[in-house]
């Protein structure tokens, strides 16, 4: 009898676990696209530097109607451009509007002759139902000088995030 009761206690935690439904993972990563039409700023911030400063606004999966800001290093040193592209350092912050943020960071190249930048990025994080978030993709950011240090550009972002702060909501 003793041993059929203490066979009985393993087999009715594995029916238990086997029946309630699991709970999603905080951590897990969900698909995450973006789209910003966004106004910029270049000027030179050093003797092989330019900076450049960008603010936006948009739609974004798990966030809805956004705003972004990003500021934007382009190495300009001939010595690293590759194929007529400079390597740049992308930082972004993704606000929805209740506040909720997304922040990533990308490195990657801009190229002068067409007009675009490509990046892989990574998310380090956010605020609200993002706070601790993770994640990676990719920009790309089609963009146009409107005037000298000026212009706008469309930039879209895919990649996954994950929100794990929205399971202590």
């Amino acid at each position: 009898m003793r041993d059929r009761a203490w066979l009985t206690v393993p087999a009715l935690a594995l029916a238990l676990v086997l029946t309630v439904p699991a709970l999603a993972s905080a951590g897990s990563l969900v698909p995450f696209h973006a789209t910003v039409s966004e106004t910029f700023t270049a000027a030179p911030c050093g003797p092989w530097a330019r900076c450049i400063n960008a603010v936006g606004t948009g739609q974004a999966t798990h966030l809805g109607a956004i705003t972004e800001s990003a500021s934007v290093v382009v190495d300009t040193n001939p010595a690293d451009v590759v194929n007529g592209c400079s390597p740049e350092t992308r930082t972004t912050t993704l606000t929805a509007a209740n506040g909720d943020t997304i922040t990533m960071v990308g490195n990657g190249w801009t190229c002068a002759a067409t007009s675009d930048a490509h990046d892989d990025y990574g998310i380090t994080g956010g605020t609200g139902r993002f706070q601790g978030a993770g994640g990676s993709g990719n920009e790309y950011n089609a963009h146009t000088f409107t005037g000298p240090g000026v212009g706008v550009a469309t930039v879209t972002y895919d990649g996954t995030v994950s929100s794990v702060g929205s399971l202590g909501s």
